[in-house]
C-alpha cells in the first residue's frame, strides 16, 4: 500500500478523528493507531493516507467504523487459559469466602463472566464490577448473549480451560450461546480508566491486554488507578504481554510473575 505522498497526511486522521469524533486519539500510542488505521484502509477503497481522509470527510458512516476498528478488544472466555488455570489457583490459596471483583476495559463481558464461572465453581461467593469505555461492547455484555460464528468457538474457547465450565452455557438459537446464573453477579457499567479514576478498592483486579496500547504517561496514571481500587493484600491480573512499571514495583509483589499476577503490598 502507497500510504502517503504527504508526511503530515496521517496525522490529519489522527486529527479529524479528534475534531470530529469523541474518541481520545492521544491515548493511544501512534504505532499502535497506525496499525489499526492501516487495517482499516485495507477495507475500503483508499490505497493512501490522502485518500482515506478524503473518505472520512465524504463518508458519514466511515468514522464511526473507524472509532470502532481501533478501540476493539480482543477478548474470549478463558482468554489464554494457563493465566486462568493460576487465577483458579489464586482463588483457592488466598480468596476468601466473599469476592469484590472489577473487571477493568472488560469489553463485551467474557472476561467478567470468565471470573464468576471460575469462583462459582469454587462455591465463592462475589460480585464484579466490569467496566469498558465503549457502551456497543457493554450493551453485548449486560445481555450475555454471543455469537459463535463471528468470534471464535465458543465451546472450544471455554473447554480449552475445563469443559466443566459449559455447564454456565446455554446454546440457543443461530449458534448463539447465552450465559446462565452469572448476571446477578456481574455489574456492567461505563468507565473511562483515564478520565474517571479509581473504583471502590476490590480483593481481585483484571485489567489485560489494555496498557500495552496506551502512551507511557497515561499507562503510568492508569497503574495509579488500579492501584487505589485495590484492597490492601489485593491482586492485580495484567495482560501477558504487559508488566509493572518501576515506578509500581515496590508497591506489589509478584504472585505468578510468568501470568503477571501480583499482589499490592
Amino acid at each position: 500500500m502507497n500510504r502517503s505522498s504527504d508526511p503530515s497526511a496521517f496525522q490529519k486522521i489522527l486529527d479529524f478523528i479528534g475534531d470530529e469524533t469523541d474518541f481520545e486519539v492521544e491515548y493511544y500510542n501512534e504505532s499502535y493507531l497506525e496499525r489499526r488505521v492501516d487495517a482499516r484502509m485495507h477495507r475500503t477503497s483508499a490505497s493512501t493516507y490522502e485518500e482515506y481522509l478524503d473518505l472520512l470527510r465524504e463518508d458519514e458512516i466511515e468514522p464511526g467504523l473507524l472509532v470502532e476498528h481501533i478501540s476493539v478488544n480482543v477478548t474470549g472466555f478463558f482468554r489464554n487459559p494457563e493465566v486462568w488455570r493460576s487465577i483458579d489457583d489464586l482463588a483457592e490459596r488466598h480468596l476468601g469466602s466473599y469476592v469484590e471483583a472489577w473487571s477493568a476495559a472488560c469489553s463485551d463481558g467474557r472476561e467478567a463472566y470468565s471470573l464468576s464461572m471460575l469462583l462459582k465453581r469454587r462455591n465463592i461467593s462475589h460480585d464484579i464490577l466490569a467496566t469498558d469505555i465503549d457502551t456497543e461492547t457493554l450493551k453485548t455484555a449486560y445481555e450475555g448473549e454471543y455469537n459463535s460464528l463471528t468470534m471464535n468457538d465458543i465451546e472450544s474457547e471455554v473447554s480449552e480451560f475445563d469443559t466443566s465450565m459449559n455447564d454456565f452455557l446455554v446454546e440457543a438459537e443461530g449458534n448463539r450461546y447465552q450465559v446462565n446464573g452469572l448476571r446477578r453477579n456481574v455489574e456492567f457499567r461505563e468507565h473511562d480508566l483515564i478520565a474517571d479514576g479509581p473504583v471502590p478498592p476490590k480483593d481481585l483486579v483484571l485489567c489485560r491486554n489494555l496498557l500495552i496500547y496506551l502512551e507511557p504517561a497515561l499507562r503510568n496514571e492508569v497503574y495509579d488507578t488500579l492501584y487505589k481500587s485495590l484492597e490492601e493484600d489485593g491482586f492485580i491480573v495484567l495482560g501477558k504481554s504487559e508488566s509493572l512499571p518501576k515506578e509500581m514495583s515496590e508497591k506489589f509483589e509478584p504472585f505468578d510473575r510468568s501470568n503477571r499476577i501480583y499482589k499490592k503490598v
